[in-house]
């Protein structure tokens, strides 16, 4: 059985169960495995307006979306997630694990876990993981900031965006009290992708489509 609990900044929805926060430098010697990761988000998606990203049409939308985790700090059982990257290619028909190749087998067990765990938690009524799933180890360039994202994988995914700059001219267009479902990722901003083409298991060319920037700071726990 897996469970999670969710952090936003430094606010723990284990406080609010009555249970301590757990230790995160090792797993307990329980069977309780410990893990946290803060980093850079970065999601592609189908449309030029998406309704996803807007709170409205997440029942059943299908959606050709690519989401880019890019972990600066990261722990998973005791074992180091930092500067590792991975990507989660998805429809309703499939979803794609793309883990980072300089990754141990045991750091892919951890990025693979908490990929799962960050989609799981992506969208209000929960991500519902296609029956076709797979896991890839790929070589990646992965650039991301708060005003730019290349994302490439060869021969796979090429992906580049840029936000929106607001009514000042001069600042994003952020997203502020927006319920996207996940609490580790309420303020976002929003942008557009420049390039996102991606031919592995489905083809597509969505270039010119909406994109969201974002951070993303969670741990949890899993049995």
């Amino acid at each position: 059985m897996k469970f999670w609990t969710r952090v936003a900044g430094a606010v723990a929805l284990t406080m609010l169960l009555g249970v301590e926060p757990p230790s995160l430098d090792a797993s307990s010697g329980t069977g309780t495995v410990h893990w946290e990761v803060v980093g850079r988000y970065v999601d592609a998606c189908c449309d030029v307006e998406c309704a996803p990203q807007l709170g409205t049409g997440l029942d059943g939308a299908a959606c050709a979306l690519t989401a880019v985790f890019q972990i600066e700090y990261g722990i998973y059982d005791g074992v180091s997630l930092d500067n590792l990257t991975v990507i989660v290619v998805t429809n309703d028909a499939f979803v794609r694990f793309y883990l980072d190749e300089r990754t141990s087998s045991s750091q892919r067990v951890g990025l693979e876990e908490v990929a799962r765990m960050l989609m799981e938690t992506s969208r209000r009524e929960g991500f519902i993981f296609p029956a076709d799933q797979a896991v890839q180890v790929h070589s990646m360039e992965v650039e991301l900031s708060d005003e730019e994202a290349s994302v490439l994988i060869p021969g796979v995914l090429e992906l580049r965006a840029h936000s929106l700059v607001g009514g000042d001219g001069e600042g994003p267009i952020r997203v502020l009290n927006l319920d996207l479902g996940p609490t580790w990722m309420t303020d976002v901003w929003l942008g557009q992708s420049e390039v996102y083409r991606y031919s592995d298991n489905a083809t597509w060319d969505h270039t010119g489509s909406s994109a969201r920037f974002g951070r993303f700071d969670i741990m949890g726990m899993l049995r």
